[in-house]
């Protein structure tokens, strides 16, 4: 006689291995609810089958704070719109004319396109110094010896340097919230050096940033921290702003702690970086770095002198630029993405861009045409592109519904591939490290939110879209992490 289990047909054995997969969830869920550290918070799962139509959902119509899960949403809206391929274009020119003696009478003008990666030192693309040691042998090699005339930073092609409204001033000016236009250059970074005393609440050291520009005034107000503290620095500046502010608190009895910053005003960030290292190479540079952003009209070199072209560069492709985003969840690059889809609609700021993904989203929602008939972004609220912001809702049911119907798009590999994997490399590392290259997803994590957006292997190898949120729990980011790794464990035994 056969065992009783060969008996049983292959579609009624799936189907009790989801039912107890799905009774252990809603164990581990009610569990999890009984912490006391979630007396206060809010929650949702919604885990959809392979072909999209809903096999279980735990308090998913909650309009909850998605943090850097919401990278997915501009992430899959830059590939649909843009193309995988895609790539971001900078120049740099000359206007105006070289004299025989190597002079040029005018300006040089770097001209940023969007690329977030430029003197990134990411795969493909030279860091800081060896792109700047590049621009300047080109600038050498054309016969000029001295710059009459200024080095022009033109990232207007987005307008002047901008920032999510929605951000907190505590983040704004920090290396993870960069204002941003269409000039980026070295991820807008800098970095600021402190030596801090042993004594708790003395006054740290100031020793320099690097790199170090003529056009920030970069004030510290920073102390020795309490015994097993940390980095509680923060870098307050405005948008396109020549004050920068550290304050807060380092770990004391340091020699040199580094933190790091983002340039207030990204184009004359990179235009002074161009002209440092001219100077530093023997070419004189009379006029010194601006941002056209900030010119009048009338000072804008006139476009009859030139342009002469001295070197022009492409991004690395973008599905490339979008793993690195969600692998290593780049805000800087999330929010050139959001540009981008608003220059695409024709308005290029921030404002236009969240109009253009908004629009896309109630598309795709619209397309995805949820079995349950609950699909909807009409009451979703969205701050930026990266999850920054604190005031973005959504739903659970309506997001996953959104990563099912991508699993039939052409540009659906590029995404899969850009999300990072449990147990492996980027975000997800340390989650679901006993069922390693099961989850394929984006994190979240913000002060009190986790969250997990993508997509969980089950045991037959298909992929089920799942979105988990959590909110306004009592607890650091390592705990949410662990408190959650029982839920999804129990994901372990979907079929």
């Amino acid at each position: 006689m056969a065992p009783a289990e060969e008996l049983i047909a292959p579609e009624a054995k799936t189907e009790l291995e989801s039912i107890s997969a799905l009774a252990e969830l809603d164990r581990r869920w009610a569990a999890l609810g009984r912490m006391p550290a979630m007396r206060g918070a809010s929650k949702s799962l919604v885990l959809r089958k392979p072909d999209g139509s809903l096999l279980h959902a735990l308090e998913g119509e909650r309009l909850l704070i998605p943090a850097s899960t919401a990278k997915l949403l501009v992430t899959a809206a830059v590939l649909d719109q843009l193309g995988p391929q895609h790539r971001f274009s900078t120049r740099l020119e000359g206007r105006g004319s070289l004299d025989f003696d190597g002079t040029w009478n005018g300006d040089l003008m770097l001209i940023g396109g969007g690329d977030p990666s430029l003197g990134s030192g990411r795969e493909g693309c030279l860091d800081r110094a060896a792109q700047c040691a590049e621009w300047v042998a080109l600038i050498h090699a054309a016969g000029i010896n001295r710059v009459h005339g200024r080095i022009i930073g033109d990232g207007r092609l987005w307008g002047a340097p901008e920032a999510p409204g929605a951000w907190a001033w505590d983040d704004l000016g920090n290396h993870y919230a960069p204002a941003l236009n269409a000039l980026s250059f070295a991820e807008n970074r800098f970095e600021s050096t402190f030596r801090t005393p042993s004594a708790p609440g003395s006054e740290a050291e100031y020793l320099g940033t690097v790199p170090d520009l003529p056009y920030w005034n970069v004030a510290q107000a920073v102390r020795s921290g309490s015994p097993g503290t940390g980095d509680e620095t923060y870098a307050y500046s405005a948008p396109g702003g020549r004050e920068i502010l550290w304050k807060g608190t380092l770990p004391s009895g340091r020699t040199r702690y580094t933190v790091k910053g983002a340039w207030p005003d990204p184009s004359l960030a990179a235009a002074a970086q161009l002209e440092r290292a001219l100077v530093e190479a023997g070419i004189a540079v009379d006029g010194g770095a601006v941002a056209a952003w900030a010119l009048p009209q009338a000072e804008m070199p006139n476009a009859d002198k030139g342009p002469m072209e001295l070197w022009s560069n492409q991004s690395p492709p973008l599905y490339q630029l979008v793993r690195w985003t969600n692998q290593e969840s780049l805000n800087g690059y999330a929010e050139a993405f959001l540009r981008a889809l608003g220059q695409q609609a024709g308005d290029a700021s921030i404002a236009g861009g969240l109009e253009a993904l908004e629009a896309w989203l109630d598309q795709q929602a619209r397309q995805a045409r949820c079995p349950d008939g609950t699909c909807s972004t009409a009451a979703w609220i969205q701050a930026d592109g990266s999850g920054l912001a604190r005031r973005n809702r959504l739903d659970a049911g309506t997001f996953s519904a959104l990563l099912a119907h991508w699993q039939q798009a052409s540009w659906f590999e590029a995404f899969f591939t850009s999300l990072p994997r449990s147990g492996g490399i980027g975000t997800l590392s340390r989650v679901a490290p006993k069922a390693p290259g099961r989850l394929a997803a984006k994190s979240g994590s913000i002060g009190g939110v986790r969250g997990y957006a993508g997509y969980w292997q089950g045991n037959s190898g298909q992929w089920y879209p799942l979105v988990l949120l959590l909110n306004q729990a009592d607890a650091s980011g390592g705990a949410m992490r662990l408190a959650l790794e029982p839920v999804l464990q129990a994901l372990v035994g979907l079929p």
